[in-house]
């Protein structure tokens, strides 16, 4: 799951909002925006459940958010989705 978070922050925040914001005029709102809907779009794709699609919406909104406003930094990213993870991981154990 560490890989699978690392893996996803660099693609989805780090290449995506980095290339946005160097080789377009766009803002930060549309560069996050943009970088949002590709990543949850690729989730989708990945996951391939209708039923989850709002919220992977929600949290890639709020980790490109975070990205953001901490300076591009990917490592708290990766720290909070590996505490997403093990929180998930945490809950299915306990119910």
């Amino acid at each position: 799951m560490i890989l699978v978070s690392v893996v996803e922050e660099y693609i989805f925040r780090h290449r995506l909002i980095n290339y946005f914001d160097e080789e377009t005029m766009l803002n930060d709102f549309w560069t996050v925006m943009l970088a949002t809907l590709i990543s949850t779009i690729l989730s989708f794709a990945w996951f391939m459940s209708v039923e989850i699609l709002l919220m992977t919406f929600i949290i890639n909104l709020i980790m490109s958010l975070l990205y953001i406003n901490t300076n591009r930094s990917l490592g708290v990213n990766i720290l909070v989705r590996c505490f997403m993870y093990f929180g998930v991981l945490l809950l299915n154990y306990i119910v």
